[in-house]
């Protein structure tokens, strides 16, 4: 059998800097919060397991000009195993960067 896929978006996707960055994760075929679990990093210093509300979700501010590497790290469980076993973990990075200052 093949494992779940993930895809990351960013809103907006050219913020400026100070903007917040709103970055969403998706794995297809959709998993339940139970069968999946998140932690997330970025190149500015922040880490973060995803939150109980809502862990396909993760929010940045842009620093300063430079690009800025966010990763999702998601880990899918074998469903009914207490404790959890992981079947299939995926990494995968976005690049969000700001727009070239107008001159």
């Amino acid at each position: 059998a093949i494992g779940p896929t993930l895809a990351l978006t960013a809103s907006p996707t050219n913020p400026l800097p100070g903007q917040e960055v709103v970055i969403r994760a998706s794995e297809t075929p959709k998993m339940t919060d139970q069968d999946c679990s998140y932690f997330w990093e970025d190149s500015q210093g922040g880490a973060f397991s995803g939150s109980a509300a809502d862990p396909r979700r993760y929010s940045l501010t842009l620093k300063g000009d430079q690009p800025v590497r966010v990763t999702a790290r998601m880990a899918a469980f074998i469903p009914g195993e207490s404790p959890p076993l992981v079947r299939t973990a995926i990494r995968l990075s976005l690049d969000i960067r700001a727009p070239p200052l107008q001159v």
